[in-house]
């Protein structure tokens, strides 16, 4: 009867361990399961955070690289028209030189006339006259 009763009290014990076992099986699981949930929101959310931060920083890259090209093309019109300049006031002192050295040639500049030119200059407006508005 001994025997029974230990044994009886012995297959209670091993029931009341097995369902603790259960219990703190069942509490690990649902833990895990939220873990799991939350590791997947947090996912969800880094996803986000990392498409708004690559529209974001491409937009800025956009933008910068335009004002650069601006900058760029605001540069070369600027070396160009120096260029221009410059080649230029070069043309015109070599045709210097060269009416200089040449015998008989008249220079440019004196005959130099823009082509709506005239010698007529009577269609200038009297600046002087009464009433005119």
């Amino acid at each position: 009867m001994d025997n029974a009763r230990r044994e009886e009290e012995y297959a209670r014990q091993r029931r009341t361990e097995e369902r603790e076992r259960c219990e703190e099986q069942a509490a690990v699981d649902q833990i895990r399961a939220e873990m799991q949930r939350e590791v997947a929101n947090l996912r969800a959310e880094m996803f986000n955070e990392r498409e708004l931060v690559q529209e974001v920083v491409g937009t800025a890259i956009g933008e910068f690289s335009n004002k650069q090209m601006d900058h760029v093309e605001k540069a070369i019109r600027e070396i160009r028209d120096m260029l221009s300049v410059a080649i230029e006031r070069r043309f015109g002192e070599l045709m210097g030189r060269l009416d200089a050295l040449t015998p008989g040639a008249s220079s440019r500049a004196k005959s130099f006339k823009f082509a709506n030119e005239d010698d007529n200059v009577a269609d200038l407006p009297n600046p002087l006259r009464k009433g005119m508005n």
